[in-house]
């Protein structure tokens, strides 16, 4: 095997880089080395992989990508992805979804939420109680079924919230009403501290103003 000992391989003019035919070949343990750039038009193969930082425009299809490392793109186009950590969407002005959308553990909106149709538990969420009560907070949207004197508390709910009474008790039933700021009767808009609930009837107090102690409008047959 011959050697060659040189310091520097140019071109016959002088002027560029030799043209090395049949390659270049690095033995295991050697590298190409330098303060340069490498240039390649066609492809650059390398079964070890590759080292350090990609920078620069890439082009092309990808596949079999694996580690953990952050990317950062503008548009992502595929047939179907699995996340099996946290989805995480910021400033995204709109969510466009041909099929279903399932979030196991709810949609929290501070916004409108509009659809053409909503399906799902239709039914309103029950409370039931026994003896005096008082409604609290956590009533709001419900229905509370009683079976003795009902008090509607004072400073406890926001404007729209509406809680419903049903009278399961054998006779009339007090609602005290005396703590909020104003309880107005729905049929005629008169003021009331104290309500009485016919039998197998229900009341529903709807909050209309959560200033001071709260203002609501009480409404539902039997009621006086």
């Amino acid at each position: 095997m011959s050697e060659i000992r040189v310091n520097k391989i140019i071109d016959e003019g002088g002027t560029g880089a030799p043209i090395l035919t049949y390659g270049c070949e690095v033995p295991v343990g050697y590298g190409i080395t330098g303060a340069g750039g490498l240039n390649v038009s066609g492809a650059c193969t390398a079964s070890g992989g590759f080292v350090g930082n990609v920078t620069g425009n890439v082009t092309g299809n990808a596949s079999g990508l694996t580690g953990t490392p952050d990317i950062t793109v503008r548009n992502i186009t595929g047939v179907a992805a699995t996340f099996t950590g946290v989805l995480t969407y910021e400033d995204v002005t709109n969510v466009d979804s041909v099929g279903i959308v399932t979030a196991r553990n709810g949609i929290n909106a501070v916004g409108v939420v509009t659809a053409t149709k909503f399906s799902g538990p239709t039914n309103i969420p029950g409370n039931i109680t026994t003896g005096a009560y008082t409604i609290v907070a956590a009533d709001a949207g419900k229905l509370v079924s009683a079976t003795g004197t009902v008090t509607l508390p004072a400073a406890t709910f926001a404007v729209g919230d509406a809680i419903s009474v049903y009278n399961n008790t054998g006779s009339n039933m007090t609602l005290t009403c005396s703590a909020p700021t104003a309880v107005y009767l729905g049929t005629d808009g008169s003021t009331k501290t104290s309500l009485t609930l016919a039998l197998r009837c229900i009341c529903t107090f709807v909050c209309v103003d959560a200033g001071s102690n709260g203002s609501f409008v009480a409404a539902g047959g039997g009621l006086s």
